[in-house]
């Protein structure tokens, strides 16, 4: 392992034991706060949903107990409603409606109705609306009192009457009394006794309470006198529907007493019993540990700054940094936002919860044990969270670091992925879309000069008509859009006109160069109107290239014939009239002249087949040459001319392998020309093979006809190219010193040619292979037939008949 490995491991294991002491000192420091939370922790009585429901309770109560006191039934708008409404007083006054939005005055038929609702003048149907609305919430609070809260119990009293509207004979409405145990209260009880005054006009104010949680101060005075008078009516407008006061004010009771408490049993389980018993752990969730958790995620998140630094452990700078960039803040979010999960494992974990499910369903007996236990799994989900937060940090500190924002947005994030291979799809599907569209378009308006001319026009204007259609459908709107296409007629027509108008050009240009002689520069790119011409011309540059280069060619073989047939034809010569003057001297031997005579003689002769050749080959290209076609059995014939060569070939030191069928193989040629050619062909092998080398000769019948392959090993160099050997006067030994004509090959062809077949050669390194193919689609000639003449006498008339013709020359 290298220095920087160990350096990486070594402050990745501290990185991990400091964030394993913090988890822990974390736990440590959070217990002694638990313990004081349990003992002077805010309690539930002085939260909102506590005092506001006891603000809202002061008009539910009063509407109920007034209904009892006077034994009828009221709706609540006539008991805490009041018109006494200063804006609705002035509108009344000016004869209009206070309704915003309805101007009838008051009493018109056209205007308000100037009824009674619910004990009020209503002067709008809004209003109506809005005190349907109001008496209902109230009287929902109503049943929420005696339901979900129904471990409150109140006792509301007329300080005029004295009269009592309770629910609880435990004594509640002696609380205030000078002798409240004498008048049956009795504070053990009671968890929390609250009394509140309204006096004549209507003002709250507090009266007494009484906290029975030892160790607890009472703050309800302060809470009472000081801060709900800031509330007004915004603590229950969370109970109640106070639309209503827009056309209303809000009455408060008058001239009565209310005495609210909390019973220390609690009969059922309801919301008063779930807060209390919820109360101190919220005030130390809310107090101390979401305070000291949020610091230790800090601390984690610095110490992910501090050890990801590029000089110093270079921790995460792998496989951390290719992390996408959503996961690592989704793992970062669920450690800062999910609180709630190790703040519920600590104070279950304070309050004994773990131990006991440990000891209950895991079987853990020792009551210390069961306690280790469960500090060391809070500490291990503090660790945790810690760590998630930790390398969440380090993660994004690394890439940040290595690629910078933009990259690290961009290599990094799932979303700009997805934006990126959106976008690559979005542009295939905008090219494939543009792309069909482009050629609708264009097979559409395309101009062919080969089409008939009707046939264009008709398109253009069928494609023009469905434009002016589709804008037509806009009415008034087509007069705009037939204008805006007018417009862009114009600019796509000029763009034709100017786009044809290059074409023309380009187009005038190559015509040019192929005047002047540039025929090796073809006519390329799209000429729109004129590719159809373009085609032609460059079909006419393609002709003349191939006539020009076969008339360079043809010259170069003349040339080269005339070279050639100089040489072959003067050698013999020269060598004819220097032995004639050779016999000229009359001192010559006998035996010398003999000799003499015999060079001249070999020499005529090679002349006379050099001139033989020349006019077989021309006939041949002229095809002037008499065929005289009969069945031939080609096994045979190559059986007589391996006869015929076959000292020459013993002679040549090549090993001749011929590889012929036993069966016959007739077919229909002309054998002189036939054995001409395979003559040719394994003389060409005996000069030009290589000795101590095999040749192989074989004849392979086929579906119409039969081929004959010969193969040999070249003893030069093969430095030309298969069609170049076939040419006439042209010999594998460019340097001449062999005798020979070099028309042997070109003969071969002629022949093959004039018989319907085909001859190739085929040169791979030093093979050489000539295949010889030979059709069944020639016909054998008729001899020629004379009447028979007619019997001069009777005798002759009975003579025996032939039945027919006899042939000619018989």
């Amino acid at each position: 392992m290298g220095t920087r490995s160990k350096s990486k491991a070594a402050a990745g294991l501290l990185s991990t034991l400091l964030l394993l002491a913090l988890a822990v000192g974390l736990l440590a420091g959070l217990r002694p706060l638990y313990a004081r939370a349990q003992e002077q922790g805010v309690l539930f009585y002085y939260y909102d949903p506590f005092v506001e429901n006891i603000q809202t309770a002061n008009h539910t109560l009063y509407w109920r107990a007034r209904e009892q006191w006077e034994g009828k039934e009221f709706e609540p708008s006539e008991l805490l409603l009041s018109d006494a409404n200063a804006a609705v007083y002035a509108a009344r006054e000016a004869g209009e409606d206070f309704v915003l939005g309805y101007t009838g005055a008051a009493g018109d038929e056209s205007g308000g109705t100037n009824a009674s609702y619910g004990g009020l003048d209503v002067y709008a149907p809004d209003a109506i609306s809005a005190l349907d609305a109001f008496n209902a919430s109230v009287k929902a609070h109503a049943d929420e009192l005696a339901g979900s809260w129904g471990n409150l119990f109140y006792a509301v009293t007329d300080d005029a009457t004295g009269k009592t509207y309770t629910n609880t004979e435990a004594g509640l409405g002696g609380f205030l009394s000078d002798d409240p145990a004498k008048n049956g209260f009795d504070a053990a009880q009671w968890r929390y006794v609250l009394a509140l005054r309204f006096d004549a006009q209507g003002n709250m104010s507090y009266a007494a309470s009484y906290l029975g949680e030892e160790g607890q101060q009472d703050f309800s005075a302060s809470i009472w006198n000081t801060d709900m008078q800031a509330y007004g009516t915004d603590a229950i407008r969370r109970h109640l529907d106070l639309d209503v006061l827009s056309y209303y004010d809000l009455s408060a009771p008058k001239s009565v007493t209310f005495v609210y408490g909390v019973p220390r049993v609690f009969a059922a389980s309801d919301d008063i019993s779930w807060y209390i018993a919820t109360s101190q752990e919220r005030s130390f969730i809310n107090h101390a540990f979401d305070p000291l958790f949020a610091a230790a995620l800090a601390l984690a998140a610095l110490l992910a700054l501090w050890f990801g630094r590029r000089r110093g452990s270079g921790l995460g700078g792998g496989w951390l940094c290719r992390v996408p960039l959503e996961l690592v803040l989704l793992a970062l979010g669920c450690a800062v936002l999910m609180n709630g999960v190790p703040s519920s494992a600590v104070t279950s974990n304070f309050d004994g919860s773990i131990a006991a499910v440990l000891r209950d369903e895991f079987s853990v007996d020792l009551p210390s044990a069961a306690n280790t236990m469960a500090n060391l799994l809070c500490a291990g989900l503090l660790f945790l969270f810690l760590e998630v937060t930790f390398m969440s940090v380090l993660a994004l500190r690394q890439g940040l670091a290595r690629d910078g924002w933009l990259g690290y947005l961009k290599n990094r994030s799932l979303a700009a992925r997805a934006v990126r291979a959106l976008l690559r799809g979005a542009g295939r599907v905008w090219r494939a879309v543009s792309g069909t569209l482009g050629r609708m378009w264009r097979a559409l308006t395309a101009i062919d000069l080969r089409d008939p001319a009707e046939k264009t026009l008709l398109r253009l204007l069928a494609v023009n008509f469905a434009i002016v259609t589709f804008i037509c459908c806009f009415w008034f709107l087509g007069i705009a859009g037939t204008v805006i296409y007018t417009v862009v007629l114009f600019f796509l027509l000029r763009r034709r006109a100017n786009r044809i108008q290059q074409d023309y050009a380009a187009l005038l240009a190559a015509a040019r160069r192929m005047a002047g002689g540039d025929l090796a520069t073809p006519v390329e790119g799209d000429m729109g109107l004129f590719d159809p011409l373009k085609d032609e011309l460059n079909q006419v540059r393609a002709g003349f290239e191939k006539a020009v280069a076969a008339e360079v060619r043809s010259q170069n073989m003349k040339t080269e014939l005339i070279t050639n047939v100089s040489h072959d034809l003067k050698t013999p010569l020269t060598a004819i009239i220097t032995y004639v003057d050779l016999l000229k001297d009359p001192a010559l031997s006998a035996e010398d002249r003999a000799k003499y005579i015999e060079t001249l003689d070999k020499k005529s002769q090679r002349l006379k087949r050099l001139i033989e050749d020349l006019f077989e080959v021309s006939k041949a290209a002229t095809r002037n040459v008499a065929m005289h076609y009969a069945e031939v059995d080609l096994a045979a014939l190559l059986k007589q001319v391996q006869y015929e060569l076959a000292d020459k070939a013993e002679a040549s030191g090549i090993d001749f392998r011929w590889q012929l069928p036993e069966e016959r193989m007739p077919l229909v040629l002309d054998g002189q020309k036939t054995c001409r050619i395979f003559e040719n062909l394994v003389v060409n092998i005996t000069k030009y093979g290589m000795p101590g080398t095999r040749a192989y000769i074989t004849l392979m019948p086929q579906e119409h006809g039969a081929q004959v392959v010969f193969k040999n090993i070249s003893a030069t160099e093969l430095d030309f190219s298969a069609e170049e050997i076939t040419d006439r006067f042209v010999r594998g030994d460019r340097s001449r010193n062999t005798e020979g004509s070099g028309l042997g090959l070109a003969i071969a062809k002629s022949f093959a040619e004039l018989q319907g077949g085909t001859f190739s050669i085929t040169v791979d390194g030093d093979l050489f292979k000539a295949t010889v193919t030979l059709p069944d689609t020639n016909q054998p000639e008729q001899p020629e037939t004379l009447p028979l003449p007619a019997a001069p006498d009777a005798d002759a008339q009975s003579a025996p008949q032939t039945g027919g013709a006899l042939p000619a020359g018989i």
